[in-house]
């Protein structure tokens, strides 16, 4: 009995500090752009409603394409290299400009730009 006291006790702290590690956001909008060879060719801003979790070095959203990506490396204040769910290299930047927070993942020739708050 004393035993499986003590393992309900460590699930508990566990499971405490696994929700409490992870932050969600609200997306609303996504935007994604081409490169042509010299600069970003930005498409329409699209309303969207997904959620953004932060959990440790990953982030998931909650997509149709359940995109989940691994930052392994910094890469400046609030820039990382990362892997995505499909292991390609990306770069991820958490920005915030003129009151919007701002998610980008960016590939070698395709970002995608998710705002949240």
């Amino acid at each position: 009995i004393k035993t499986m006291k003590k393992l309900i006790l460590i699930l508990m702290v566990l499971f405490t500090t696994v929700v409490s590690a992870q932050k969600q956001y609200t997306i609303y909008a996504t935007q994604s752009a081409d490169w042509d060879g010299s600069e970003w060719v930005y498409n329409d801003l699209k309303s969207n409603s997904m959620v953004l979790t932060i959990q440790g070095k990953a982030v998931l959203i909650n997509d149709k394409a359940h995109s989940s990506y691994f930052c392994h490396t910094s890469n400046g204040e609030s820039s990382y290299k990362a892997y995505d769910e499909k292991n390609r290299k990306c770069l991820i930047n958490f920005i915030v400009e003129n009151q919007y927070s701002v998610l980008t993942v960016m590939y070698n020739d395709f970002l995608i730009r998710y705002f949240y708050q």
